[in-house]
């Protein structure tokens, strides 16, 4: 696939073969099977093509397909990139946690050769991704506060936003919910690996983070985590944790028969990354939770 595959997609395709494309990037990322830097720098580039859309909003172009479409697009977008990040990490910590294997003059060379062969340095998907996090951590926030509005029961719909989320509007709010239900668990275990990696984000206000683009006019611009003017980093972990925390309980305590056994194990793994995270510990969040 990689040796045949473009550097970017076109102009504009279907939003379907897009999610699609996204999804075969994912999946081929995650197989164990890439040994080759220059197979998947290539695609790599697909899903940073693919980001860039997301990240430019709503133009022209995008009225060549339904809202719904372009819905389903931006959240195979970032569910794929929230996949490749989870490998990411796993690689990064299989890799820090084997022991220090001691070289022996003159076996050097010869190791290199060995790993140099058909196996990738631990830390090459890591080093691809790490560029696309401060955009991806917000957007993904924003996928989740999105999710977490649009899972609450029929007599709190009055708290949704009238103008939609980030990704969707209020004439699409029923079909966006499958789509929403197809990408959020991927979602939590990135943002949890990568709360976890950060601080919670702590170190993330020190630079400039671009803003989520809404997905029609007047429709609310989520915050990329940044703490506001008035809002303390205590107040800041406490959101995210809450948030989290909120979507992973009303999973657990209300699954649904069709919920696949994938995303019962991602909401798992992100619970337990949070759990071990020591930042929320150094504050109030767990006593008010």
């Amino acid at each position: 696939m990689p040796g045949n595959c473009p550097d970017r997609f076109s102009t504009r395709p279907p939003s379907d073969i897009t999610a699609k494309a996204c999804q075969v990037c994912s999946t081929w990322i995650g197989s164990g099977v890439v040994s080759d830097l220059n197979d998947l720098r290539r695609v790599h580039n697909l899903l940073v093509s693919s980001l860039d859309k997301v990240q430019a909003g709503k133009d022209s172009s995008s009225q060549l397909y339904s809202e719904s479409a372009t819905t389903m697009e931006k959240l195979a977008v970032l569910k794929a990139w929230a996949e490749v990040y989870v490998v990411a990490m796993k690689i990064k910590k299989e890799a820090e946690s084997r022991p220090v294997k001691e070289v022996k003059a003159g076996e050097e060379d010869e190791e290199e050769e060995e790993v140099g062969a058909d196996v990738l340095p631990p830390d090459s998907l890591i080093m691809l991704v790490q560029p696309e996090l401060p955009s991806l951590s917000g957007l993904w926030l924003a996928v989740l506060r999105d999710y977490a509005l649009l899972t609450l029961p029929a007599e709190f719909s009055s708290q949704l936003p009238p103008d939609g989320g980030a990704f969707y509007t209020p004439e699409t709010i029923d079909t966006a919910r499958l789509h929403y239900r197809g990408s959020w668990a991927p979602v939590l275990h990135a943002v949890a690996l990568w709360l976890s990696s950060t601080s919670f984000g702590a170190g993330e206000g020190e630079e400039e983070a671009p803003a989520v683009p809404p997905q029609a006019s007047g429709a609310p611009v989520y915050p990329q985590g940044n703490p506001g003017p008035t809002q303390s980093l205590e107040d800041l972990i406490k959101d995210r944790m809450h948030l989290m925390l909120g979507v992973s309980i009303e999973f657990l305590c209300f699954p649904r028969p069709e919920e696949p056994i994938e995303h019962v194990m991602s909401c798992l793994q992100a619970l337990c990354t949070l759990l071990d995270s020591p930042v929320p510990g150094h504050t109030s969040v767990k006593t008010s939770c």
